[in-house]
C-alpha cells in the first residue's frame, strides 16, 4: 500500500525519499560504503579503556537519585565492620533492556568490596528469586509420565513443528523436568527454530501436603491443566511471564498434569514450577542471619524490563519485599539500592528502612559507582526524571498536569506521590536566596533573564540540580499547573556560593495554540525555581506586554 502511495502521491514518495536520504547519509558518513566491517586491530584496543571505565563509572554514580534517607543512615562509616550485602541484584548484574552484556561488568557485591578494607567483613546473601524465574521448577522426582512404566520420572513430550498440534509430532521423548530454555534455536533438529509446539501429559505427585503455588514461566502461549482443569490460559503471543495458581495438594497422590506451549518467533523458554508455601525458605532465611550479624544490611532489589514485558502492579516482583521487611525487622540499619528503569511503588516496606538509593541500570561500573555513594566519597545529585506514585491507583500521576479546579485526593489517599518530579536528596544541603528577574516587562519577541544564588550550606562537597520552573495563569487554551522550563547542575564546596544564570527566549516562553502555532501571549508569567517540582524555594512574576 505504501508502495501503490508512493506511485500517485508526489508528496509521500518525498517523504520517503527524504528519510531514505538521511539514512544513506550517515552510512555514508560513517564510511560504511568503503568498509562495512570493523577492523578489529583498532576497535579492541579502544574498548574497555581506563577512560572509558572512569566515564562510565562517572555516569552511574552521577545518575544516582537518594531518594530516602532516614536519621542520616548514608552515608556509611567508613569504620563498620560488617556488611551484609543481600538481594538477587546484589551480584548480579542489570545493564537494562537491549544494553548488551558490557564488559568484566562490576557487581554491587563486588563493588563494597573493593570500597571497604580487608578486615571488614562482607557476607553475601542472596535472599530470594525474582522475574518469570521467581518459582523454581517441578522437580523430576514429583512427575510420572503417563503410563508410569520402568519407574521413569518426568513428564512425556510430544514435539511438534507447528504451533497447532496439527498431524504427528516429530518426535516423542520423556523429559525428566519441563525446564528449558532453546532461546532462538529449538528443542532438536527435527523441529525448525520459530513456530513449533510441545505436549507435557502425566502425573504430578507432590512429595509433602500443603498449600503450592503451582504454574507456568514461558514466553508466547502456554495453557495448563490439572486434574482436567484449565488452570492457565495464556494462549497468545508475549514475552516470558510468569503465571501461577496458589492451591493445596496432598502428599503421595497422583495429579494428571497436561502443559500445552507453543513458539512464534524470536526467543524460546518453558518451565513448569512449583514452589510449597509451608517451607522454611532458605535464601531468606540465610539473608536474615547475615543480617543480624552485620553492623548494616544493603539490599539490592529492582525489576527486569525489556519488550512485552508489561506490569499489572508497580510493586516489586517476586518476594523481594517480603524479604527487605524481614531483612529489616532484624533491627540492623538497612539500606536499599534500587534497579529499575520505571517507577517502583514502595509503601509497604520504605517506613522499615533507613535509606533507599534510585540506582537505575548503572553500567558495567555499577557496583564501584553505588559504593562511591554509599560509602560518601561521593555525594549524590540526580533528580528523579519521573514521579513515583504511592499506589498504583494514582497512575497516571503527573507533575505538569492541567487544573482541575478541585483538590486531586482520593476517599482513602492523599492525591500526592511518594516522591514527586525532580526530588532527589543530598549529604549536604543548598539556599536558595535573592532571585531576580530583570526586566520585569519584555515584549513578546524578548527575552528574561533570570538569576538566583546558591550556597552550599552543609559540610560537604555536593552537586545540585536547579530547576526553573514556569506557570501561565491565563492562556488562551489551559496551561499545566507547572512545567519545567529549565535546569542547571552546578557543584559547591562548603560553603561556596555561586549565581545561577537561566536565559528565556521564545522556546521557553511560547507555546500551541488553538490553531497549532507557537507563540508567545501576553499575560503575566510566574517563575518558580526550586531542588524538585514540590520544593519551590523562590518564586517571582514578569509580564509578557501586549504588541
Amino acid at each position: 500500500p505504501l508502495l501503490d502511495t508512493a506511485r500517485t502521491d508526489p508528496a509521500t514518495a518525498q517523504a520517503i525519499d527524504r528519510s531514505v536520504r538521511n539514512v544513506l547519509r550517515a552510512k555514508f558518513r560513517l564510511g560504511l560504503f568503503e568498509q562495512p566491517f570493523v577492523d578489529a586491530a583498532k576497535a579492541d584496543p579502544a574498548n574497555d579503556t581506563k577512560e572509558s571505565r572512569a566515564l562510565a563509572r562517572r555516569a552511574g554514580r552521577e545518575a544516582m537519585v537518594l531518594l530516602h534517607n532516614e536519621r542520616n543512615t548514608l552515608p556509611l562509616s567508613p569504620s563498620v565492620k560488617s556488611i551484609a550485602v543481600i538481594g538477587p541484584c546484589a551480584d548480579s548484574v542489570l545493564l537494562g533492556d537491549y544494553s548488551g552484556y558490557g564488559m568484566d561488568v562490576v557487581t554491587l557485591h563486588q563493588g563494597i568490596k573493593n570500597a571497604v578494607p580487608s578486615t571488614t567483613k562482607v557476607t553475601y546473601s542472596k535472599g530470594c528469586e525474582f522475574g518469570f524465574s521467581a518459582i523454581p521448577p517441578i522437580e523430576s522426582l514429583a512427575l510420572r509420565p503417563p503410563d508410569n512404566s520402568g519407574g521413569l520420572h518426568g513428564l512425556r513430550g510430544e514435539y511438534y513443528d507447528n504451533t497447532t498440534f496439527s498431524g504427528t509430532p516429530g518426535f516423542v521423548r520423556t523429559d525428566s523436568m519441563v525446564h528449558f530454555t532453546w532461546a532462538m534455536g529449538s528443542p532438536d533438529k527435527a523441529i525448525a527454530n520459530d513456530h513449533f509446539s510441545v505436549r507435557w501429559t502425566g502425573k504430578l505427585v507432590p512429595p509433602v501436603t500443603g498449600k503450592y503455588r503451582i504454574g507456568t514461566s514461558t514466553d508466547d502461549g502456554v495453557r495448563l491443566w490439572i486434574d482436567g482443569r484449565l488452570v492457565i490460559e495464556k494462549w497468545f503471543d508475549r514475552g516470558a511471564t510468569l503465571d501461577f495458581i496458589t492451591m493445596r495438594l496432598e502428599a503421595g497422590r497422583e495429579y494428571t498434569i497436561r502443559m500445552d506451549y507453543y513458539e512464534n518467533s524470536g526467543w524460546a523458554y518453558a518451565s513448569l514450577v512449583w514452589q510449597h508455601l509451608d517451607d522454611n525458605n532458605p535464601l531468606r532465611e540465610s539473608a536474615v542471619a547475615a543480617a543480624r550479624n552485620s553492623d548494616v544490611a544493603v539490599i539490592a532489589v529492582g525489576i527486569t524490563e525489556g519488550e512485552g514485558y508489561d506490569r499489572s502492579h508497580l510493586d516489586l516482583p517476586g518476594d523481594q519485599e517480603q524479604l527487605i521487611k524481614d531483612v529489616a525487622a532484624t533491627g540492623t540499619p538497612t539500606v536499599v539500592v534500587l534497579y529499575n528503569g520505571s517507577a517502583v511503588t514502595m509503601a509497604n516496606w520504605i517506613g522499615d528502612v533507613g535509606a533507599v538509593l534510585e540506582a537505575w541500570y548503572p553500567g558495567e561500573e555499577g557496583g564501584n559507582a553505588i559504593a562511591d555513594v554509599l560509602f560518601g566519597s561521593y555525594s549524590p545529585g540526580g533528580k528523579l526524571p519521573i514521579t513515583f506514585p504511592q499506589y498504583v491507583g494514582q497512575v497516571p500521576l503527573y507533575y505538569n498536569h492541567m487544573p482541575t479546579g478541585r483538590g486531586n485526593d482520593y476517599c482513602d489517599l492523599s492525591g500526592m506521590p511518594l516522591f514527586p518530579f525532580g526530588h532527589g536528596l543530598s549529604y549536604t544541603t543548598f539556599a536558595y536566596n535573592n532571585l531576580r528577574i530583570p526586566p520585569e516587562k519584555i515584549s513578546p519577541g524578548g527575552e528574561v533573564r533570570v538569576r538566583i544564588d546558591i550556597q552550599n550550606t552543609g559540610t560537604r562537597k555536593g552537586d545540585e540540580v536547579v530547576q526553573l520552573y514556569q506557570h501561565i495563569p491565563v492562556a488562551s487554551v489551559t496551561r499545566p499547573v507547572l512545567e519545567l522550563k529549565s535546569f542547571k547542575r552546578i557543584a559547591l564546596a562548603p560553603g561556596e556560593k555561586t549565581t545561577v544564570t537561566f536565559d528565556l527566549g521564545f522556546s521557553e516562553l511560547s507555546f500551541l495554540d488553538k490553531q497549532m502555532k507557537l507563540v508567545v501571549e501576553p499575560g503575566t508569567r510566574e517563575i518558580k525555581i526550586g531542588s524538585s517540582s514540590q520544593d519551590i524555594r523562590a518564586q517571582a512574576t514578569f509580564v509578557v506586554q501586549a504588541k
